[in-house]
């Protein structure tokens, strides 16, 4: 496995594209979605540099040519080199690595800034589509593959369940960066659905008390994925996931920690499909954000930044603020 480390190992065609993908899935199918585009606008052949997590996606949009390369840029280090890298390549040039996302380049350190302002109303499609010079009428094209639910899931699910994938409630409390709702929160909400049908897919179940009488089955992304495509309803913090299984449409519910987050990310403003349930979080509740534990003691939590306000830990997204409140 390339690791970012020794990145420079990679061997490169030198009539190629590279692009790479340091951030998160919901940055990664946008990139697949204007591949096609891009190629056009520069004349060439575009290989994608992905972490290995990413690969489904890759599946997703029948791109058989990829890197793949284990990289985490929430760690100082490695999100360094990945400024290191930006200095050399500024913009995409044939057998070089060119780090695709504005953050790593000053000259496109205005879009940031305009994401963190919210009177801009800035869409994160169309902040992608000025970072790649795309026009606005550049239509941003869909996956052509989605995964099946196998036989040895559907039999998982029903072991733990006692029912068929098609019927059970899935609902994903957790997300990379920032999760949505409070414990009594959740708690509160999980009352209202039919016990019997939940199932949950939680990879640090201890920072969830209020789900441990939820089966919670641990999966991959591509079994998370079709699990999700395929069951009755879906409940889920937003975050990367969302974007690969928005064309659940009507079955899809997604909370939105604040205003400002849901005016950036809202899904029907990425994917133009209608029916999506989205609500926003801070119209309802107190208790904001609860950040994972196990995150707390990093610098950054993906492309948030950490800043400590007397004993209120604050995390800035662009400068939009999420809040870790003390759990009631």
């Amino acid at each position: 496995m390339n690791k970012l480390d020794n990145i420079k190992t990679v061997t490169l065609e030198k009539n190629s594209y590279y692009f790479l993908l340091p951030w998160g899935l919901g940055d990664s199918m946008i990139f697949c979605g204007f591949k096609a585009a891009l190629e056009k606008k520069l004349g060439g052949k575009i290989v994608p540099v992905v972490k290995p997590s990413h690969e489904l996606i890759m599946k997703m949009y029948g791109i058989r040519t990829y890197v793949l390369v284990s990289m985490d840029a929430t760690e100082e280090a490695q999100h360094n080199l990945l400024c290191d890298l930006a200095r050399k390549c500024p913009a995409p040039n044939r057998g070089q690595i060119y780090v695709a996302h504005p953050e790593f380049h000053s000259a496109f350190h205005y879009l940031i800034e305009e994401m963190g302002n919210p009177s801009f109303k800035t869409k994160f499609l169309r902040w992608y589509r000025d970072f790649f010079g795309l026009s606005d009428s550049e239509k941003l094209q869909l996956p052509v593959w989605y995964p099946e639910v196998a036989e040895s899931l559907e039999e998982r699910v029903r072991k733990l369940t006692g029912l068929s994938c098609k019927d059970v409630i899935l609902v994903l409390p957790e997300a990379t960066s920032a999760n949505g709702i409070s414990p009594s929160s959740w708690k509160e909400f999980l009352q209202s659905l039919p016990q019997k049908k939940l199932l949950t897919n939680i990879n640090h179940i201890e920072n969830f008390p209020e789900f441990q009488e939820i089966p919670n089955i641990k999966l991959s992304l591509e079994e998370v994925t079709a699990l999700a495509l395929h069951c009755a309803k879906v409940y889920a913090v937003r975050s990367g996931l969302c974007d690969l299984i928005f064309s659940k449409g009507r079955g899809l519910h997604v909370f939105y920690p604040t205003r400002n987050i849901y005016s950036v990310f809202e899904l029907k403003s990425i994917f133009a499909i209608p029916g999506i349930h989205e609500s926003i979080l801070e119209d309802e509740f107190e208790g904001l954000v609860h950040v994972t534990p196990n995150l707390r003691h990093k610098r950054r939590l993906g492309l948030f930044r950490w800043v400590e306000c007397s004993k209120i830990h604050r995390y800035s997204f662009f400068g939009i603020n999420l809040i870790s409140v003390v759990e009631k």
